[in-house]
């Protein structure tokens, strides 16, 4: 029994990192990312349940339950620091004009906002090699 919960403890842990991979790639989730926490938080749930229930004495169990519970502080901790796109100040929002601009294109020619005013709606999409 022991073994058995300590390993479902790590599955879930293990199962957290790994929806970040699936949530990620979906972009109505990507801004809270709510079903990669609540797997998360249901395995420090189910860690602090068994550390309370069976103690540190149980071998398999404490153990597995610091490394869920270390797992998930390490999770916050890169979710913080890495993962989470940050927000600019002053970004323009939907609608509204941009301001003047002359960009790079990929084939190293130069891009005005001045070329496209006036020609219907343009979209801008930055590519940060994150994902």
């Amino acid at each position: 029994m022991t073994t058995a919960l300590a390993v479902l403890l790590l599955a879930f842990s293990l199962l957290g990192w790994l929806s970040y991979l699936i949530v990620a790639k979906i972009p109505a989730m990507r801004r809270n990312m709510w079903p990669m926490w609540v797997i998360f938080d249901t395995s420090v749930v189910m860690a602090l349940i068994a550390l309370f229930q069976y103690g540190t004495q149980a071998g398999p169990i404490s153990a597995a339950a610091t490394a869920t519970c270390a797992s998930f502080a390490l999770f916050v901790l890169v979710y913080v620091l890495v993962l989470r796109v940050p927000r600019a100040k002053g970004r323009p929002q939907a609608g509204e004009l941009l301001p003047a601009f002359v960009i790079k294109g990929e084939d190293g020619s130069l891009i005005s906002a001045d070329d496209y005013v006036g020609k219907g709606p343009v979209l801008l999409v930055f590519f940060r090699g994150f994902w």
